[in-house]
């Protein structure tokens, strides 16, 4: 798909000149075919670094800036932002986020693979949103991972090309918006939301209720170490933007406990804990099976444990075992099309079982699956080789 049309990047800047200076930087070095223009917008920054990197950006010609004469809160700078251009897709860019690969060219194709969309997410850290999060959903994983964001970008376009997940809402951290969906709905809503905190999914609740759908670009990954922006006032902004919310969109409450139930974002998040384990194993085709979980090999990042009462398999991680929350338990007999799918997708070809108890049980289960469904793996019984450095 050819595009010619630029998208508008507004970055909206109020001090933080850490957080400023590493987003534009991700901005520039983040090549795309789609061609976009980085609109910084500072809110009237009282830090004099702040404004000093801005004026160096500009003079270079990296960003078009934009000075408020005073203060005019993250709502009205966006809505500002987005007047600019009425031609022009938009993305709503924190300062406080980093940007990797091809980023506006992954959500761009989810945004127009249907009519309809209006909004998109890309995928984030744990606590970057509530919706698009990585790698858990119901409960936090405070545990740091083994790669960065840039690995994660990776891992994310390699295991999650081309797909998405159709949300509620999405979240104003890196928020691409249509334009016909901003004709169509108007922009931000300054009279109910003036500062921050709920502009945006009341934007996409207004949307929702026009026939405007809103996703997850499960092949891009964006960092955001949110927060920054407010600190310490988040916490009373979000109680009373939510009294507001609750008002204007009482169904709030019923799409968030369905979310959070049917969790639509699960397949993407499983795709990146495969991506990610795919990653540690690093060539290895075969996979210990096991009946407890401690490892006994040195180095081992992963392993199968077999319950033998209920036939399933589950993986065990030597690093942190909170660390692939998304990884499914296998029951053996009924869900071995599954099974086939995740070890081939790892690169898997070998089960090796130990002890020899462990062998027997998992040969005889196999033994009475339907002949129709064949194993795309090979069952032996560890050898020390397998189970030592």
């Amino acid at each position: 798909m050819i595009v010619s049309v630029p998208v508008d990047v507004i970055v909206p800047v109020f001090n933080q000149p850490a957080c400023v200076r590493a987003c534009i930087h991700s901005l520039i070095s983040a090549k795309q075919q789609t061609p976009f223009e980085i609109i910084a917008i500072d809110d009237a920054s009282p830090d004099v670094e702040t404004k000093d990197l801005l004026d160096k950006f500009a003079g270079e010609g990296a960003i078009s800036l934009i000075r408020n004469p005073q203060n005019l809160s993250f709502t009205r700078t966006v809505n500002r932002g987005m007047s600019i251009h009425q031609d022009r897709d938009v993305v709503i860019l924190n300062s406080d986020t980093c940007v990797h690969g091809d980023w506006l060219d992954r959500m761009r194709s989810c945004a127009y693979a249907f009519d309809r969309v209006a909004t998109v997410n890309p995928m984030t850290g744990q606590f970057g949103s509530h919706i698009g999060c990585y790698p858990g959903l119901t409960r936090r994983f405070e545990s740091e991972l083994e790669v960065d964001g840039g690995e994660l970008a990776r891992v994310c376009a390699a295991q999650n090309d081309h797909q998405w997940a159709d949300v509620h809402t999405t979240v104003g951290f890196c928020m691409y918006i249509k334009r016909a969906c901003l004709n169509d709905v108007g922009l931000f809503d300054v009279r109910h939301f003036p500062i921050a905190y709920g502009e945006e999914s009341d934007f996409c609740y207004r949307a929702r209720k026009v026939g405007w759908l809103h996703r997850i670009a499960g092949d891009a990954y964006v960092e955001h170490f949110e927060g920054k922006s407010f600190q310490a006032s988040k916490k009373k902004l979000m109680e009373d933007m939510y009294t507001v919310f609750t008002r204007l969109h009482p169904e709030v409450g019923t799409l968030d406990a369905g979310f959070r139930r049917r969790d639509p974002v699960r397949h993407l998040r499983e795709g990146m804990d495969l991506g990610r384990l795919k990653r540690l194993l690093n060539g290895c085709d075969t996979l210990i099976v096991r009946q407890g979980s401690a490892a006994t090999a040195p180095g081992e990042p992963a392993w199968l444990t077999y319950n033998v009462a209920s036939h399933t398999l589950s993986f065990g991680m030597a690093m942190d075992p909170d660390s692939f929350p998304n990884l499914p338990t296998f029951n053996l007999g009924r869900q071995i099309v599954k099974i086939n799918y995740v070890l081939k997708a790892l690169g898997i070809r070998t089960l090796a079982a130990e002890p020899s108890s462990i062998f027997d049980a998992l040969r005889q289960q196999c033994a009475v699956l339907p002949f129709e469904i064949p194993l795309d793996f090979e069952i032996v019984e560890a050898k020390k080789s397998y189970v030592t450095s």
